[in-house]
């Protein structure tokens, strides 16, 4: 792969990426979030997805639950994936149970996310818009061009784990393979 390439490597990946800014994030909630589990490096400063029982940063730290959803992001209008905190999850499933904001599967309404504090001390409080919306026919469109979040994260997972079997050292010699 070559940085070149990179409008052709991420077509398909979900496009842009959506990231929660210090303040107030104003999102549309556009589909039903995956579980997921992620690893925290703090040497390598990235994060991996845990790939499960044979999951090599398992035995490091046990790993933190998020989501994972499309959103519509408000400051710029476009549809992007969002990696969230489960302490987001839990708060849109009180609102959805709440005789105000009560919904089913996904939230009519914008949701507003604000997010405080740094690493470790960082919080999140949800709200819901004061309005319900309609996606406009163009971002229906943008949303149905997107890949499925299940398999954003099955290619992750794919990923993941080869990486840690190539990551195994080997036994035997690399001449011991050839008969």
């Amino acid at each position: 792969m070559k940085f070149q390439d990179y409008k052709q490597e991420s077509r398909g990946m979900g496009g842009d990426y959506f990231r929660l800014a210090l303040g107030e994030n104003k999102v549309r909630v556009l589909t039903e979030p995956e579980k997921i589990a992620i690893h925290y490096s703090q040497a390598e400063r990235r994060s991996f997805l845990c790939t499960g029982d044979v999951c090599p940063h398992c035995k490091a730290k046990r790993p933190s639950h998020r989501i994972m959803l499309y959103v519509l992001d408000r400051a710029d209008g476009k549809v992007k994936l969002a990696e969230l905190p489960w302490s987001v999850f839990t708060a849109l499933g009180e609102l959805a149970n709440t005789s105000e904001y009560a919904f089913k599967d996904i939230p009519p309404y914008d949701i507003i996310i604000m997010k405080s504090g740094e690493g470790l001390d960082t919080t999140y409080t949800v709200q819901a818009g004061r309005n319900e919306s309609s996606l406009t026919a163009e971002q229906q469109a943008e949303l149905a061009n997107k890949k499925q979040v299940k398999e954003i994260i099955a290619a992750r997972r794919a990923k993941e784990l080869e990486k840690a079997v190539n990551d195994i050292p080997h036994p035997l010699a690399e001449d011991d393979y050839i008969g």
